[in-house]
């Protein structure tokens, strides 16, 4: 059974710093991407919310460590070659860490849950109506006329169009 070995907090750092600049790159692309399905999103390409969310959910993952390190340390050239051996299942990486990446990686799960459920209709699907009708029962009088006024206004300035 191989032993797991220990390594000081200050070589941990050591490590993370030298896959610093890959793990900013791979942020910004995880936030590119998740920027762009937002957009698409917006102009009401719900259906892309899946991919661009496991995508994002993927870039995430990596840029918190969770994919191992040794992988993007060995394509750096400036890299201590006792390090590049290092792999993230033979550490054993310092609680404070630990537990930062297990909360990071939470919340940005729970955000792309949220998100997926904002723009899901669980009766219709994906697919939201196009219009919600609030019931005459919650328009006071002083409400209703003001809403006829603003339709007659968007009515006459289609009909000037």
């Amino acid at each position: 059974m191989k032993e797991n070995k220990q390594i000081s907090v200050e070589e941990y750092k050591q490590l993370r710093k030298e896959v610093g600049n890959w793990q900013i790159a791979i942020i910004l692309f995880g936030v590119f991407i998740l920027v762009l399905g937002g957009l698409l999103i917006a102009q009401g390409s719900r259906y892309f919310i899946l991919m661009y969310a496991s995508i994002a959910i993927m870039f995430g993952m990596a840029s918190i460590g969770l994919f191992p390190l040794s992988r993007i340390v060995q394509s750096c050239d400036k890299v201590d070659p006792n390090l590049r051996k290092l792999k993230l299942n033979d550490v054993k990486v310092p609680k404070q860490y630990r537990n930062k990446r297990l909360l990071i990686l939470g919340g940005g799960f729970l955000i792309v849950l949220l998100i997926f459920c904002s723009q899901f209709d669980f009766e219709r699907g994906l697919n939201k109506p196009e219009r919600v009708q609030t019931p005459s029962s919650l328009i006071n009088h002083s409400t209703s006329s003001r809403i006829d006024d603003a339709k007659d206004v968007l009515e006459e300035g289609n009909a000037n169009e």
